[in-house]
């Protein structure tokens, strides 16, 4: 690690020089059973940072003394007062303290909403509160109306989040960062239970649950596994692949979404349907990955129906989609969705026929 040099001529402007503050929290001890003495504190500052020539001792000691004061200030050290088992009073770093003095309103409020929007990730993540970083952050009264008043809420209709086992969690992403396998105790959907030794390439959150990415061996591509239905992982002493070349936005990407293909090798497909304008709107704000900007000139036509197309994946999810639009959407091509949504709709309007209209 490159030294930092405080510059010859220390400054008597307060608060404390960033780079003098950043070299007093290398020298000082941690722990109070640790604590140091202001002669210690000194010895150690300018044996690792050598002070400007001709600064006689009783200066750089005043100069520590100063460091010091107003460190403790600002609350980022404690003292051990001097008693019986020591002649003179300790200095230690409140390493609580750290992360709020360089902690700005807006990136604690950021983390803030970060924290809460990876809300399933947790476990996973460090023991820092970003509450109690956004608190000890001075807001201003504007800020904290937004800290009481914005929320993150997730998609859907109402679904809890898949039961995880924290534990489990935790030991993804502590093989993940330490780069150690797994053994990894599965149940497949289809396949029963299953076990399994794997790289951990990376974590991903989706839809209330999370998946691990990884891989059985050098050549085997990397699969993902849902951790809900994880029943056990151990880690174990042998090294990982961790493949440096990994890049887990394009793994997403290339899995789309992680919404499986019905056929693992097929091509994509070119959606075509007729969207009643009732229901456009869906398509209009949140389009479909590979969707057609739609034809302006079309929403002028008199009629209810405008053309959509998109090249899309042909996934176990595209049908149930276009279920839930029931008849506002009607499927033009190609041949196969249109059948299986026809089939789909057919099926569910059985359940429902001997009901009173």
């Amino acid at each position: 690690m490159p030294v930092r040099r405080e510059s010859d001529k220390l400054s008597t402007t307060w608060p404390m020089k960033l780079d003098v503050l950043l070299n007093m929290l290398e020298v000082l001890p941690l722990h109070p059973a640790e604590a140091l003495a202001v002669q210690e504190v000194c010895d150690r500052y300018y044996r690792r940072f050598p002070p400007a020539a001709g600064l006689r001792p009783e200066s750089l000691r005043t100069n520590i003394r100063r460091y010091l004061q107003s460190m403790r200030d600002d609350r980022l050290v404690a003292v051990v007062e001097a008693d019986h088992a020591r002649s003179e009073p300790g200095y230690y770093i409140r390493a609580a303290s750290i992360p709020s003095h360089f902690m700005n309103s807006k990136v604690a409020l950021g983390l803030l909403w970060s924290r809460r929007l990876l809300a399933p990730l947790v476990p996973a993540l460090a023991d820092a509160e970003p509450a109690q970083l956004a608190d000890a952050a001075s807001l201003s009264e504007s800020e904290r109306i937004l800290l009481r008043r914005v929320r993150i809420v997730p998609d859907g209709v109402g679904r809890l989040d898949a039961a995880i086992h924290p534990g489990h969690l935790r030991s993804a992403a502590d093989a993940l960062q330490s780069g150690h396998m797994i053994e990894l105790r599965y149940d497949s959907r289809s396949g029963g239970p299953q076990v399994h030794r794997l790289s951990v390439l990376g974590l991903a959150a989706k839809d209330g649950t999370i998946y691990l990415v990884g891989t059985t061996g050098m050549e085997a591509p990397p699969r993902h596994y849902a951790l809900h239905r994880v029943r056990g992982i151990e880690l174990l002493k042998e090294r990982a692949d961790l493949r440096p070349d990994f890049d887990i936005d394009d793994y997403v990407s290339q899995h789309h979404q992680f919404s499986h293909k019905l056929e693992a090798g097929s091509a994509a497909i070119r959606l075509e349907l007729l969207v009643h304008r009732d229901a456009l709107f869906h398509f209009i704000e949140r389009p479909l990955m590979g969707q057609d900007p739609i034809d302006e000139a079309a929403l002028s036509v008199d009629g209810d129906w405008v053309p959509v197309t998109a090249t899309v994946p042909d996934t176990v999810q595209l049908a149930p989609f276009l279920w839930s639009h029931a008849g506002w959407v009607r499927v033009q091509g190609p041949p196969t969705i249109r059948k299986r949504v026809s089939e789909g709709l057919r099926a569910a309007a059985l359940l429902y026929s001997a009901d009173p209209v």
